[in-house]
């Protein structure tokens, strides 16, 4: 064993995994207790309203007759130490005897905030950020990344014009009624002025998602027409916009710097967004497929050949997906494909 740590928390991430489509509101999280080398208990959440993983874990030593004084702790969530539905967790890890914790990632539940203080106070070892990518992972959204494109793969050609056809943008509402939120970088804002909400067929205006690390957005674009936004900036934007955007109705997060798509995604799904599609642009779309985020990707192909304009990636990429079915809409072919690889960051 080259590295037990990873060794038990790749372990409470198995577990964690147990909880998938049990768990909404709440995560998924896997624990697992080990003294002396050995793993002496081990649980996972399994539906909101009944104990936390930790808990269980700890209820499964007792059960099996060993002590957990004195042993360690693998959970993929930091404890919560707050009342919910359950007793806080952190009042039963300190009543156990375990001598230390390792988290894989902090809760971003701002009720969780004082587990760090409360674990120092008590002398209890609290270590965060193993394997952190692949626990958050075990928390986010399905994403479909949706791509309308031409024959020589460019997104983009004239301004104020539609790549695809009228049947292909009728199929494009229904897949945005289908999502709970929809997800586009500050580029096509600038570009296109996109309305992203759901016209011509019936259903709810997706949650709008902008990703914008300077706020470059104007004031008047059309996504900002009410308050059923989110938008992911940093502290380099300017102050006076942030205010004024918020005025708005706008929600903001503002982080010191970039957030990690992985960490925006755990974000969305803490927020209740279980599905997620993906519209662009070029940046957005690079980097989802780069990091092998995008759970589907459909394609709207237009018969057309575009000199100018951006192509759908900014480079090169190994894409391992497999074909679920192709079809001619209006003028346009349609793809839907999966992928089929196992995402490196969501590699448990």
């Amino acid at each position: 064993m080259s590295d037990p740590h990873a060794f038990f928390m790749k372990r409470a991430i198995f577990l964690a995994a147990k909880g998938k489509g049990k768990t909404f509101p709440n995560p998924c999280v896997g624990a697992v207790v080990v003294k002396n080398g050995r793993i002496i208990g081990e649980g996972w959440h399994k539906k909101a309203g009944l104990p936390h993983a930790e808990i269980n874990a700890l209820e499964t030593c007792r059960m099996a007759g060993f002590n957990p004084r004195g042993a360690t702790l693998y959970v993929t969530l930091s404890p919560c130490c707050h009342f919910g539905k359950t007793p806080p967790c952190t009042s039963e890890i300190l009543r156990s005897g375990i001598s230390e914790v390792f988290s894989a990632c902090l809760d971003p539940n701002p009720l969780t905030s004082h587990t760090l203080r409360i674990f120092k106070k008590n002398g209890i070892a609290h270590h965060v950020g193993l394997l952190e990518k692949k626990a958050l992972a075990l928390n986010v959204p399905y994403v479909t990344v949706k791509i309308a494109m031409s024959l020589n793969g460019k997104i983009s050609g004239q301004k104020g014009r539609y790549i695809t056809c009228k049947k292909s943008l009728m199929e494009v509402q229904k897949l945005r009624a289908e999502h709970d939120a929809v997800l586009i970088g500050a580029g096509t804002v600038l570009s296109d002025d996109p309305h992203l909400g759901v016209r011509y067929v019936s259903g709810k205006d997706p949650l709008r998602v902008i990703l914008d690390s300077r706020l470059r957005i104007p004031f008047l674009s059309t996504v900002l027409r009410d308050e059923h936004v989110l938008i992911f900036t940093t502290d380099s934007a300017d102050r006076r916009k942030i205010q004024q955007v918020q005025k708005s109705g706008a929600e903001i997060i503002v982080s010191h710097k970039k957030m990690s798509l992985l960490k925006i995604l755990a974000e969305l799904y803490r927020r209740g967004v279980s599905n997620l599609l993906v519209e662009g642009g070029q940046t957005i779309f690079t980097a989802f497929l780069k990091e092998k985020l995008a759970d589907r990707v459909v394609f709207f192909l237009a018969p057309k050949i575009i000199s100018r304009g951006k192509y759908f990636i900014a480079e090169p990429l190994p894409l391992d997906f497999t074909f679920l079915r192709v079809e001619k809409i209006g003028e346009d072919i349609f793809s839907e494909l999966t992928c089929t690889a196992e995402p490196v960051s969501r590699d448990a």
